[in-house]
């Protein structure tokens, strides 16, 4: 990462730091020639600045910063970033500040304060570094806000010194609470240790000046690195709920918007606080990446569609945390829609509809039942597993027609445990027009979804003991269907899942009538054909796999079609826009 934060800052030209560093010297002999002579003694490294050195070259930029950034005060020792000095004389060593810009501060004094808090964490270094940080991260802002004692006009100087805070601060840190270095640490552990009230205002100053950095930031590789970095510092976040939130915000707008290494590292720095600060850390990350998601699913399109799906699963992975805490949280979102559910199926409005079969609602429905069933071992939220399904299948009722057959099958899809969201290989189409449903493609698409999406959920129970008495009216329906379509192909296909089906029936039966147990031994029946159930030996379940197989590789052909064209389709509507139901949809 070496120069990318001096490519994020900006500032303006400046004159050569030596000649600069020598006028204020000059200045400083003159108004206070006692002060001057101090430093002399105590510090002729910062007198010499420049002399010799290729930092003061010319060349480089300056500038000043605004207010400050940090969420924190001190305590016990006076302004938490005061210079280092060895004398005791705090009248003069706050004359560093009082001259236009305070005093320029050479690179080799940065080197010696890092080496200093690196090997010793010490904690005036930190403190040192600390208000040298402050500066790097406030560089090219209004000179007249920033009140600092240290300047440093070495943009390169600023980029070692923004990188080792972000490399180093953590493990400094836990060097100065006395804790492992290797631990996972939690809130808990960093404000019960025995020197937290020291080393708190110290935290409070790094995690406000990174937080202004990161609020500065745009090029996603530095965004990423910097997210990452920080993450290690998760638990600092302890000492302050409101620098949590401002974290958590902008975290959040980057995982919505962000490049997508650093979307990735978004989530998990909100991952991280949720660990580290369950409370109320968890509840807030719940809450914005779900709010996230909502906002980002508003609109699907083919290019949309993968960051949408992943933001998905990264809130199906945030709600494992805690399920106590999911369910409170699922809670309210699946009663919200509950309560649009039932203003359509009441009001029967284009309105009304239009609040349901709109992308949000669909992507949201499926997310909850993605989420339910990746999560299905969890005994907190099982039960919200009919209360989704209701959902789902209410919402494939409200408007029962050709047209909506694409939304329903998504539906159905998430119904049935394999829903996708908004997989990038799926069909990104809720309405058909009616141009698009007398098309032979079209309808041979639909018919074989509904088709695999039958025998998908008929696998799930070809080992069951009852299979035979579950299988018959699927079976009636489809030779019904194979003996009145006059499509060949229609009927070759339904006549290949009724064979299926009757030869896993026939399996079944054969199998049951030779078990030595009646259908009471609840115990001998979860075990019957349980080895054939793991092998997926069954000929249904043979037939079920071939045809995932064949719609994984339709799925492909789609991905790479949407690759080539991504303008919107004349069949359709167009991606995320309302949906304009006719009168006799509606009716």
């Amino acid at each position: 990462m070496k120069g990318a934060f001096q490519q994020s800052l900006t500032g303006r030209p400046a004159q050569s730091e030596a000649a600069q560093h020598k006028a204020q010297l000059a200045a400083l002999q003159e108004q206070d020639p006692e002060f001057y002579a101090y430093l002399q003694q105590s510090d002729r490294e910062l007198l010499h600045f420049g002399e010799g050195s290729e930092d003061g070259s010319g060349g480089e930029s300056g500038g000043e910063a605004p207010a400050e950034a940090s969420d924190g005060g001190e305590e016990e020792e006076g302004p938490a970033l005061g210079l280092q000095k060895e004398a005791a004389r705090p009248q003069e060593a706050r004359k560093l500040g009082k001259g236009k810009g305070g005093l320029l501060v050479s690179s080799e004094l940065i080197d010696r304060w890092c080496r200093d808090a690196r090997a010793t964490c010490s904690y005036r270094a930190m403190r040192s570094l600390l208000r040298a940080y402050r500066f790097a991260c406030h560089y090219g802002e209004r000179e007249e806000d920033l009140d600092s004692a240290l300047r440093i006009t070495s943009v390169a100087t600023m980029d070692r010194l923004v990188t080792f805070m972000l490399d180093e601060a953590d493990a400094i840190f836990r060097g100065m609470l006395s804790l492992s270095g290797e631990a996972q640490l939690r809130g808990s552990d960093v404000t019960s240790a025995s020197r937290w009230r020291r080393v708190e205002p110290l935290a409070r100053a790094y995690l406000g000046n990174s937080l202004h950095l990161l609020s500065q930031l745009t090029e996603g590789s530095t965004l990423a690195h910097t997210l990452r970095r920080l993450r290690a510092s998760a638990a600092l976040l302890a000492c302050s709920e409101r620098l949590q939130r401002k974290y958590l915000r902008r975290a959040l707008s980057v995982f919505l918007s962000g490049s997508a290494a650093a979307r990735v590292h978004a989530f998990l720095f909100v991952r991280q606080v949720a660990l580290a600060v369950p409370k109320p850390g968890l509840a807030a990350a719940l809450k914005g990446v779900t709010r996230v998601f909502m906002q980002g699913a508003k609109f699907v399109s083919a290019s949309s569609a993968p960051h949408i799906a992943f933001m998905g699963a990264c809130v199906v992975d945030l709600h494992g945390l805690d399920a106590g805490e999911a369910y409170q949280h699922m809670f309210g979102h699946i009663r919200q829609l509950a309560a649009t559910l039932r203003g359509a199926l009441s009001n029967k409005t284009k309105d009304a509809f239009r609040e349901v079969y709109c992308w949000q609602t669909v992507c949201c429905l499926e997310l909850w039942a993605r989420l339910l069933s990746a999560h299905a071992d969890k005994e907190e939220l099982r039960p919200l597993a009919f209360p989704v399904a209701q959902l789902l299948a209410g919402a494939a009722r409200l408007v029962p027609t050709a047209r909506y057959l694409p939304l329903r099958l998504r539906l159905l899809r998430a119904l049935g445990g394999a829903g996708s969201g908004a997989a990038p290989g799926g069909p990104l189409l809720l309405r058909a027009s009616k141009a698009l449903l007398a098309s032979p493609a079209y309808q041979q698409d639909v018919l074989e979804q509904v088709l695999e999406l039958l025998a998908t959920h008929l696998a799930g129970w070809a080992c069951s003991a009852g299979f035979p008495e579950l299988a018959h009216v699927p079976l009636l329906r489809l030779r019904r269907f194979a003996a009145s379509t006059p499509v060949e192909r229609f009927r070759s296909a339904a006549h290949g899942l009724a064979a299926a089906l009757e030869a896993n029936a026939d399996f079944v039966a054969a199998e049951r009538s030779r078990a030595g147990f009646a259908p009471l031994h609840a115990c001998a029946l979860q075990a019957f054909l349980a080895a054939e159930d793991a092998a997926q030996a069954t000929p249904l379940q043979r037939y079920a796999a071939l045809l995932a197989d064949k719609a994984r590789q339709r799925r492909d052909l789609l991905a790479a079609e949407q690759g080539q064209s991504r303008g919107d389709s004349r069949d359709g509507d167009r991606d995320g826009q309302p949906f304009v139901l006719s009168d006799d949809e509606t009716d």
